[in-house]
């Protein structure tokens, strides 16, 4: 999926790993009556999340090449 579009389980974006064997997925969370945005990554087969990351500000994230981190952008305008 792309970044940006909401999905009705909260999720709204989707990247997997260069090496197709994680995926990680952007969502929304209700946490303390605010939201919070995360990503989570978890293996392809499903399972447990291998990490779950805070995601405070951007607005489209991929992976590293080498599959090891996880960047994302905020769209500027001019």
């Amino acid at each position: 999926g792309e970044p940006g579009l909401f999905r009705p389980d909260g999720s709204f974006g989707s990247r997997v790993s260069p090496d197709g064997t994680r995926v990680a997925i952007a969502s929304f969370l209700s946490e303390a009556g605010r939201i919070a945005r995360r990503i989570q990554v978890i293996p392809v087969e499903g399972g447990e999340p291998l990490a779950t990351i805070d995601w405070a500000e951007g607005d489209d994230f991929r992976w590293a090449p080498d599959g090891k981190a996880l960047a994302w952008a905020r769209r500027c305008t001019a």
